[in-house]
């Protein structure tokens, strides 16, 4: 009887352990590895948000930014990510006119940087409101925010066609 306690005992930790390892394989699947593409419009608009989540995944992961006008100033897109991204861009990002809304210490209204595996793909279009912006920029505003987009550290793998 002795040592029929002990197998109830071991198979009943047996049970305690595989329910263990199950949740734990479910918790890696739902929250290591994002499902889907990630829709800007499912974050509120904020890109910065959902490239959050899309960084932090340890799969592939494409966010879409479907059609529509997207006014944003201050997106950072900033790596390393732990796995390839695509950005589906099928609207229209674009800055906002009055320079004096850009974001306290970011200095371009759009920044990707730090990262390998970055695809940008769609038809949309990242208007930069440049010829309202320049028009704006004064001597000091100017020396500080000289570009209003930029791409640093990223290892390019495709021929850029315009920017």
């Amino acid at each position: 009887t002795f040592i029929n306690e002990i197998v109830t005992i071991i198979k009943q930790d047996m049970k305690k352990f595989s329910i263990g390892i199950i949740v734990s394989l479910i918790f890696l699947a739902y929250f290591g590895v994002v499902q889907g593409d990630l829709n800007i419009n499912d974050y509120g608009g904020k890109p910065n948000s959902v490239w959050t989540e899309a960084c932090a995944s340890t799969s592939v992961v494409k966010i879409v930014i479907p059609s529509g006008k997207y006014r944003k100033n201050g997106i950072v897109a900033e790596g390393p990510c732990k796995a390839p991204i695509e950005v589906q861009v099928d609207g229209i990002i674009q800055a906002r006119s009055d320079i004096n809304s850009m974001q306290k210490g970011i200095d371009q209204w759009i920044r990707f940087g730090t990262m390998d595996h970055l695809t940008i793909s769609g038809n949309g279009v990242f208007d930069g409101q440049g010829a309202a912006t320049w028009k704006q920029s004064l001597p000091a505003w100017s020396k500080n925010h000289n570009v209003n987009q930029k791409v640093s550290q990223v290892n390019i793998n495709r021929q850029i066609k315009s920017l």
